[in-house]
Parts: structure tokens; C-alpha cells; sequence
């Protein structure tokens, strides 16, 4: 009997993947024999035969890995903020004595200077003296309300 030579189809096939052959059986050591005194019956129950099991509806649901409960915080305490000195009057670093409500020149939000009102004095924990001041005038786009600047670095308006 002759072979057939192999046909174009037949030679770009590709090749079959191999077949995975499933992992051996592990040795499962047989488990030591109790002894009773009852032998149990090998007997299968008849199908004709059923267990009903009862079923609750509204029976709550066990989960493998129930919610841990919250975790709770003990509350911080309040901060405790340094007494502020109530300052009327300040010097900058020329020796310009400044009051409250005196208008001074800063550096705006929108760039170049805006004129600002001076609100509030205080002294901070490393005693540097800060002031607080009010915006007087504003462009159209920003809605600025003021700001924070050491008292060293004040300019008069």
C-alpha cells in the first residue's frame, strides 16, 4: 500500500496543542479505625425515600468573614493656642510705626500691589508679629477679602 503524499492544507496546518494530562492522585493515608460497637449498614437510601430539611424565610445569613465592628477613636483633645498679646501699635523693620486701621501697600492675588486696610495685630509662638488686613479695593474676576504679612515687611500706602 502506498502513502499519499501530503497536500499544501495538509503541511500549514498548525500543530496541535498538547494534551494536558490531569495531575496524579495524591496518597491520602486511610484514617484510623474506631471501633463501635454497632456496625453501620453499607445501605444506600431508596430514592422513593426524601429528607426535608426545614427552611426559614427569614432566617439571618452567616457570612465566612463577618464585618469587623467600627473602629473608634479615642477623641484629641482641644488644641491649646498661646495667649495673644492685644497689640495697638507695630514697627517694621525701618522702624515705621504702624496703627490699627492704617492703610498699607501688599502684594495682590492678580499680581502688582493692591492698597489694604490694617485689621488685627498678633504675635505668634515664635514671637513674630503678624497683621491682619482687609481688602479695600478688588479687580472684577476675584473676590479676595485680604490676608496675612509679617509686620517686619509692612509698607506704607
Amino acid at each position: 500500500m502506498s502513502r499519499k503524499k501530503p497536500t499544501r492544507k495538509q503541511l500549514n496546518r498548525p500543530e496541535p496543542s498538547p494534551i494536558l494530562t490531569p495531575p496524579e492522585p495524591r496518597q491520602v493515608e486511610p484514617e484510623p479505625q474506631v471501633e463501635e460497637s454497632a456496625p453501620i449498614a453499607d445501605t444506600k437510601p431508596d430514592e422513593a425515600e426524601s429528607v426535608s430539611v426545614p427552611i426559614e424565610e427569614n432566617a439571618p445569613r452567616t457570612e465566612l468573614n463577618p464585618p469587623s465592628p467600627p473602629r473608634q477613636h479615642p477623641p484629641s483633645p482641644p488644641r491649646q493656642h498661646p495667649a495673644s498679646l492685644a497689640l495697638e501699635q507695630v514697627s517694621n523693620a525701618q522702624g515705621e510705626a504702624f496703627s490699627l486701621g492704617d492703610k498699607i501697600r501688599v502684594r495682590a492675588p492678580w499680581g502688582g500691589t493692591a492698597t489694604v486696610e490694617i485689621a488685627k495685630f498678633y504675635q505668634d509662638g515664635t514671637g513674630d508679629i503678624w497683621v491682619q488686613y482687609n481688602a479695600l479695593d478688588s479687580q472684577p474676576d476675584w473676590s479676595w477679602e485680604g490676608g496675612f504679612a509679617l509686620a517686619a515687611v509692612l509698607v506704607k500706602a
